[in-house]
C-alpha cells in the first residue's frame, strides 16, 4: 500500500518527531559521554595531583629533662644518616661520591666501599649519627645538584649525659623516641610534642619542583621536665651504695632521699642498674631495668614498729607513759613469735620497745588495738595501695586486711612487726615521712614543673594524699625515735655533727611456707634534722654476705649518706 495525499503530511510528521527523539537521545547520550570524560579527567587529575604532591610528618624534638638546679639529664640531638643511591652513579661517579664523603665525615675510604655491597641498590646507608656540622658541606652541595645519588636524613637522638646516673627514675626511650619507662614514659605526651606537617609538589621521580608549592606546619618541641632530683645528691647516694654494696658483698640494694615536708624525690639509687645512653648494647630487657624503690616488694619488718607504735598512740590504746613486759617469745593466733635476741624485756617503756625492737611489744599493741583499729591505720598509712609517684609502673604491695579471704589472728601478730605484708620502698618511706612531717600522707614526686616551649612554667604542687596521724602523735613519735635511737650505745646509725632519728630492720627472707636462717635484708629509715625534718633517708641492702643484723650494715651506710647529703642540702649542722 502507498501513502495518499493526505496520508503524506502525516508520516512527515512522523519521520519528523521520531528524527528529533533520535536527535536527543543522540544528543543526551554525547552529554552524558562527555560528562563522564569531564569527570573521570577530573579524577585523573586529582589523582595526578596527589601522586605529585608529597606529604610528610616532621618529628618533633622531645623535651629535655633537668634536674632541681637545671642541669641536663636527658636532652635531643639532631644527628644526620647518609645515603647513596649506587644505582644512578657509574662507577667513577660512586667512587668521587664516596671520597666526598670521606673527606667530609672522617670515615675511612674503604669501609664506605665495604658498605656499598649492592651495586644496584637504590638506598644504601654509608653513616648513622654524624653530626650536622659534619654534614653540612654535604647538604650543601645536594641542595646546589652537586652530590648526585647522594642524600640526608635527620632525626632526633636521645642522649643521657651522665650515663647511668638515677637511671631508673629517668627510664629510658625505644628505637621511635618514645618513653618506656621511668619519667620518660609517665610524662611522654608531654615530652614528645606535636609533629609538624610539610605538603610539597613533586615531579614523577620524587625530586622538589623549583615552582611547586609547599606548605610547612612546624613541629612543636615538646616541654622541658624539670625534676625534684638533685644531680649532686644523687651522685653521692648512688656512690655511697656502690662501695656499700662491695664492702658488705651485696648485689641488690636501694637508697632512697625525699623531703618528708613535700614529697619531693631527691635521690633515688638502686643496683643493679643500666646504662640508658647505651641501650642498644642490650640484647634485651632485663631485671636491671626494674626499679626496685617502686616495682619491687620486700617485708619492711621492724622498721613498721614505727607504723604501729604511732596506731597505738594515735588511737589512744597507749600513750608515751604506758609500759609493759615483752616476754622472749609468745604463741599468738597460732604462730611462735619471738624477739630477734630471744630476750624478755620487763616492765618497759615504749621508747624502749623502740630501742630493743621487740616483736612480742608489737604484738601486744596491735592486740590492744584490735585488727578493727589497727588495719583502719594501716588504710591511713597507704599500706599496699600504690603512691600514686609520677613513674611508670608502680605497684601497690600486698597485704591481707581484716576481714579479707583468709586473713586470721597470726596476720594481725605477724604484721604489728613487719611481717607477712610486702610494700615497696618508696611505699615504706612515704609512711615514715608521714610520722617525720606532722602526719600527712604525701603523694611523693619526682617532677617539680614542667617549662613548655614558649617558656611557661607548670609547677608540679606537692599533693596531701590524707591525714594518717595527728601532728601531736606525730611530734611524740620523732621525740621517741630520737631518745631510743640516743640510748643506743655506740650507735652506727647517728651522726656527731647532724642531728637524726630512725629504726632499724633486720628482715628474714621469706622461702616457701618460712623464713631462711642464712640470709637477711638490713634496712634504716631515718630523717633529720628532729627539729624540721628536711630529708628522709631509706637504705635497703639486700642479702650481703659479710654482716647480717641492720646496726652492722644498714645504720652505718645511713649515717655515711646523711653526712655527705646534708651539708648539699643546706642542713646545718647540730649544736648538740
Amino acid at each position: 500500500m502507498h501513502p495518499t495525499a493526505d496520508d503524506r503530511p502525516q508520516l512527515g510528521r512522523r519521520l519528523l518527531l521520531l528524527g528529533g527523539a533520535n536527535l536527543a537521545l543522540a544528543g543526551g547520550v554525547t552529554h552524558a559521554l562527555l560528562r563522564i570524560q569531564v569527570r573521570e579527567q577530573s579524577a585523573h587529575t586529582a589523582d595526578a595531583v596527589l601522586q605529585l604532591r608529597a606529604d610528610n610528618l616532621l618529628n618533633p624534638r622531645r623535651g629535655d629533662i633537668i634536674d632541681a638546679r637545671a642541669k641536663p639529664m636527658a636532652v635531643t640531638r639532631v644527628v644526620d644518616r647518609l645515603i647513596i643511591s649506587p644505582a644512578v652513579l657509574s662507577e667513577s661517579g660512586l667512587q668521587a661520591m664516596l671520597e666526598f664523603v670521606a673527606s667530609h665525615t672522617g670515615i675511612a675510604l674503604h669501609q664506605l666501599r665495604h658498605r656499598v655491597r649492592d651495586r644496584l641498590s637504590q638506598y644504601t646507608v654509608l653513616a648513622e649519627d654524624v653530626d650536622p656540622v659534619r654534614t653540612a658541606p654535604i647538604q650543601k652541595a645536594i641542595r646546589a645538584g652537586q652530590a648526585g645519588g647522594l642524600q640526608i636524613e635527620s632525626r632526633h637522638n636521645r642522649r643521657y649525659p651522665s650515663g647511668p646516673l638515677a637511671a631508673h627514675l629517668l627510664g629510658f626511650t625505644d628505637a621511635s623516641n618514645s618513653g618506656r619507662s621511668g619519667v620518660e614514659s609517665f610524662y611522654d605526651l608531654q615530652l614528645r610534642g606535636r609533629p609538624g606537617r610539610v605538603i610539597a609538589d613533586r615531579d614523577p621521580l620524587g625530586r622538589s619542583i623549583p615552582v611547586g608549592r609547599e606548605i610547612v606546619t612546624a613541629a612543636e618541641p615538646g616541654s622541658t621536665v624539670r625534676l625534684t632530683l638533685d644531680r649532686r645528691v644523687q651522685l653521692k647516694v648512688e656512690g655511697i651504695l656502690q662501695r656499700s654494696l662491695a664492702k658488705y658483698e651485696s648485689a641488690h640494694g636501694t637508697i632512697l632521699v625525699l623531703d618528708p615536708r613535700d614529697g619531693a624525690v631527691l635521690a633515688m639509687a638502686s643496683q643493679p642498674t643500666f646504662d640508658p645512653d647505651r641501650m642498644h648494647e642490650y640484647a634485651e630487657i632485663g631485671p636491671q631495668f626494674l626499679n626496685p624503690a617502686v616495682q619491687l616488694v620486700w617485708e619492711p619488718g621492724s622498721t613498721f614498729k614505727l607504723i604501729t607504735m604511732a596506731a597505738g598512740l594515735d588511737s589512744g590504746t597507749i600513750t608515751t607513759a604506758s609500759t609493759h613486759s615483752f616476754p622472749g617469745e609468745i604463741e599468738y593466733g597460732g604462730l611462735q613469735i619471738a624477739n630477734w635476741d630471744q630476750k624478755t624485756y620487763p616492765n618497759q617503756s615504749m621508747t624502749s620497745l623502740l630501742r630493743h625492737s621487740s616483736n612480742t611489744g608489737a604484738v601486744w599493741i596491735a592486740d590492744q588495738m584490735g585488727p578493727e583499729k589497727f588495719y583502719g591505720y594501716l588504710r591511713n598509712f597507704g599500706i599496699g595501695e600504690p603512691t600514686g609517684v609520677d613513674l611508670a609502673g608502680e605497684v601497690g604491695g600486698i597485704v591481707r586486711y581484716y576481714r579479707d579471704p583468709g586473713w586470721y589472728p597470726g596476720d594481725l601478730a605477724a604484721n604489728s612487726f613487719g611481717q607477712g605484708l610486702a610494700i615497696t620502698p618508696l611505699q615504706a618511706a612515704m609512711c615514715y615521712a608521714a610520722i617525720a612531717n606532722g602526719g600527712l600522707l604525701l603523694r611523693p614526686r619526682t617532677v617539680a614543673a614542667l617549662i613548655d616551649p614558649a617558656g611557661r612554667v607548670t609547677p608540679n604542687p606537692p599533693v596531701v594524699r590524707r591525714r594518717a596521724i595527728t601532728a601531736a602523735t606525730a611530734g611524740r613519735m620523732v621525740a621517741m625515735m630520737r631518745d631510743a635511737e640516743r640510748s643506743v650505745p655506740n650507735n652506727p646509725a647517728l651522726s656527731p655533727w647532724f642531728d637524726t632519728a630512725g629504726k632499724t630492720a633486720t628482715t628474714e627472707v621469706p622461702i616457701n611456707s618460712g623464713y631462711s636462717e642464712d640470709s637477711s635484708i638490713p634496712s634504716y629509715a631515718g630523717f633529720g634534722p628532729t627539729r624540721d625534718p628536711r630529708a628522709l633517708v631509706l637504705v635497703k641492702i639486700d642479702a650481703p654476705a659479710k654482716g647480717r643484723w641492720a646496726h652492722e650494715v644498714a645504720s652505718p651506710v645511713f649515717r655515711e649518706v646523711v653526712e655527705a647529703i646534708f651539708p648539699l642540702l643546706g642542713i646545718p649542722a647540730s649544736d648538740g
